[in-house]
């Protein structure tokens, strides 16, 4: 007779749990208190070089280690930004000036792969592209 009182008991409370689905974000989130690696989603067209440089910075933390002089202690891992920079020259008057920026980590095989590199273009002194889509249409109009 206990043990159909107590099987009635479990019948009930167990009806009583639900159980949620949490859904899984397509895009990566920062948590509370965390920023992005870089500030990329900042410069937009026209913006002046000086500008996009205050913005980004000369470095970007990517990460820590372990102090070799002071154990219990981390150093940051830094890498420079732009990470890369070249001269796109269309003809004799006309020249841009292309900033790679490390803003993402695809994979984390102390490499740094085009996929994880940002193009900033700049046509003088303004931004007139960002990104890998708008930089290919670019280098197909000449």
């Amino acid at each position: 007779m206990k043990k159909n009182i107590l099987f009635i008991i479990c019948l009930f409370l167990s009806g009583c749990v639900t159980v949620g689905v949490e859904k899984i974000p397509k895009e990566p989130v920062t948590g509370k208190g965390q920023s992005p690696l870089t500030n990329i989603h900042l410069v937009y067209p026209g913006m002046a070089i000086q500008d996009v440089r205050n913005i980004m910075g000369a470095q970007v933390v990517i990460g820590y280690q372990r102090s070799d002089q002071n154990p219990g202690e981390f150093d940051t891992l830094t890498v420079k930004n732009p990470y890369r920079e070249e001269s796109l020259y269309v003809s004799d008057r006309e020249a841009f000036q292309v900033f790679y920026y490390f803003t993402s980590v695809k994979k984390a095989d102390d490499m740094i792969a085009e996929d994880e590199l940002t193009p900033v273009v700049f046509q003088g002194d303004k931004v007139i592209v960002k990104g890998w889509d708008d930089f290919f249409r670019l280098k197909n109009q000449w």
